[in-house]
C-alpha cells in the first residue's frame, strides 16, 4: 500500500513541476491531464520556415549518424508530407541519386525558378517535391535544379 502511496506521491510531484497545482490533479480521473496534452501545452507552435529548418537539421544528422543519404530517413509511414529547407549541397544529393535519362530538364523553367527565388517571389504552396520511400523523386526536377543553380 505504501507503494502505491508513494507512486502517486511521486507522479502529482511530477505533474505540479509541470505546472498542474495539486487542486487540479486531485479528486477525479479526468482532471490529470493525458501526458499528449501535457505535452502539445509545451510544444511551441512553430512557423512553416522554422519547422522546415528544425527539419533540415534532423535530416542531416541522420545522414551523418547512418551515412545514408538525407532522403533515405522515413518516418515510418507510407505517406506523409513536411516542410524541408532544402540547401544546394542537399539538391545536389537528391539531384544525383534520380539520375533519369527520361527526366529531361528544362533550362527555361528552371531559370524561370532562379528568376523567382532570387526576387523572393517563391512561396510555400501545395507543390511538393514527391519523393517515394526508395529515395526516387518524382515530381520537383526543376525546383531542386533551381536550388542548385542558385547556390
Amino acid at each position: 500500500m505504501q507503494a502505491v502511496k508513494d507512486e502517486r506521491a511521486s507522479i502529482l510531484a511530477k505533474l505540479e513541476a509541470m505546472g498542474f497545482s495539486s487542486e487540479n490533479v486531485t479528486g477525479t480521473r479526468h482532471s490529470i491531464p493525458r501526458p499528449s496534452e501535457v505535452a502539445s501545452e509545451k510544444r511551441a507552435i512553430l512557423s512553416n520556415e522554422q519547422r522546415a529548418i528544425q527539419n533540415q537539421r534532423h535530416y542531416l544528422s541522420q545522414s551523418k549518424k547512418t551515412g545514408r543519404p538525407w532522403f533515405h530517413h522515413p518516418r515510418g509511414e507510407e505517406q506523409y508530407s513536411e516542410f524541408v529547407l532544402v540547401t544546394p549541397e542537399m539538391a545536389g544529393q537528391l539531384l544525383e541519386w534520380n539520375k533519369n535519362p527520361r527526366k529531361k530538364i528544362m533550362q527555361t523553367v528552371v531559370d524561370r525558378y532562379c528568376a523567382d527565388m532570387a526576387a523572393g517571389e517563391w512561396n510555400d504552396n501545395s507543390s511538393a517535391i514527391a519523393i517515394d520511400y526508395n529515395g526516387w523523386m518524382h515530381n520537383g526536377q526543376h525546383r531542386i535544379s533551381a536550388v542548385i543553380q542558385l547556390g
